[in-house]
């Protein structure tokens, strides 16, 4: 027998070992776990036999008798154990195809695959423990969200229709990546934001949306005025991820934008920075306190086709704009999204000035909508709450979006 035989054949006993160990394990601590390390490592190197032989016949026989052999097993330990599962089964004929995988020249696939099987099944009280906490609508936001990344967005045409510029696949993508930086904001608060208190609560929330936590965490300080110092500190912080969100974004679309942006994004991330670590805190901690928030699901369809309009929108006027007024005609379009939403403005500026836009044009502009946003969220903070929260947090907010633009300003 050559070596790289020899070898496929380790690699096939090795996916019925590692996935057996598992399966021995269920067996040893639970009723009716079924087959162990044994049977598993046979049917892997049945698999590799019936690969190593080449024999087509021979090769589905073995797989009909497995097919067999596993229900009626799954039959006798359902009849036993009254248990009804046949997760046990699946892994067993898994098995057999990773065993042939390994003779069949992919050796490195079956043994990734059989530790991954083995994960999975390791891992089913995690699994169904998370289930129970997960609700109906995020369930189908975040499957949504699959369909559109591995459905939609391959159907849309990439290439530039009607208007030069409009490229839905373009578009399409720009609004998964915005979309999954807010999934994965929400997603960090379910799991962590309620347990590790309201600064974390802040930090994920504003991964989802600044704007939502400043208006909740400023309602709520008129009703709770005790947390008022660790909400005022909540604000600030959310708002510091705005800035960190749009170096992302332009690290994706257009690295070369990042030195011309830095300025004035980091004199929005340092200035609330700083503010939040001199609020002091009262003797009485109250990090336990409830950290729930009030944002509301980033991932639905209505908000996911509210930004790609937006963004499809601005993809068409932003050239419109520099061609009638200049580069005027653009920061004037800058400030006036920055009103609602940074997000879209930066994609669109970030993809331009990768073709006509002139870069320092679309880092001003970024820089404008970003401290437009930032006023607003201070208007916010006055609006929705009064006394000390309001001049805690709206004022390190005005500093910060002034600042913002004069450093941007003279960076050019």
């Amino acid at each position: 027998m050559e070596p790289s035989v020899a070898l496929s054949f380790a690699v096939a006993l090795a996916c019925g070992v590692i996935i057996g160990l598992e399966r021995g394990w269920v067996r040893s601590n639970e009723p009716g776990g079924g087959p162990g390390i044994r049977t598993f490592a046979l049917v892997a190197l049945l698999g590799a036999i019936c690969a190593w032989l080449d024999v087509l016949a021979l090769t589905v026989t073995a797989f009909v008798s497995l097919v067999a052999v596993a229900c009626t097993g799954y039959i006798l330990s359902a009849r036993e154990a009254r248990q009804f599962g046949y997760t046990t089964e699946i892994a067993l004929l898994i098995t057999y195809f990773l065993g042939l995988l390994a003779v069949q020249g992919e050796p490195s696939l079956a043994i990734a695959a059989a530790v991954v099987t083995a994960l999975i099944l390791g891992l089913k009280p995690e699994i169904h423990g998370a289930l129970k906490h997960v609700e109906r609508l995020e369930l189908l936001s975040t499957l949504q969200l699959l369909v559109a990344f591995a459905v939609i967005l391959p159907l849309l045409p990439d290439r530039d229709l009607w208007l030069d510029g409009l490229n839905l696949h373009l578009i399409g993508w720009f609004v998964l990546l915005v979309l999954g930086i807010s999934w994965l904001g929400y997603v960090c608060l379910r799991l962590f934001g309620e347990r590790l208190g309201l600064l974390l609560a802040a930090l994920f929330g504003g991964l989802t949306s600044s704007t939502a936590v400043t208006a909740s965490f400023a309602r709520r300080a008129s009703r709770q005025p005790e947390l008022l110092p660790h909400l005022a500190r909540g604000i600030l912080l959310a708002c510091t991820i705005m800035p960190v969100r749009m170096l992302l974004i332009v690290t994706v679309v257009n690295q070369d934008l990042l030195m011309r942006i830095a300025p004035g994004l980091l004199a929005l991330l340092v200035v609330p920075l700083m503010a939040a670590a001199v609020i002091r805190s009262p003797r009485r901690q109250h990090e336990g306190a409830d950290s729930s928030l009030e944002l509301g699901n980033p991932l639905d369809l209505a908000s996911a086709a509210m930004f790609a309009g937006f963004l499809t929108v601005l993809f068409v006027a932003v050239p419109w704009l520099e061609t009638a007024f200049g580069h005027s005609g653009v920061l004037v379009m800058a400030a006036v999204s920055g009103l609602t939403d940074v997000d879209a403005i930066s994609l669109t500026l970030a993809r331009h000035s990768l073709t006509s836009l002139p870069p320092e044009t679309a880092a001003l502009g970024m820089v404008i909508a970003a401290a437009v946003n930032t006023i607003v969220k201070a208007g916010i903070a006055i609006g929705f709450s009064s006394g000390q929260l309001s001049r805690t947090t709206s004022l390190p907010l005005l500093l910060g979006a002034l600042l913002a633009g004069l450093v941007q300003a003279i960076a050019g």
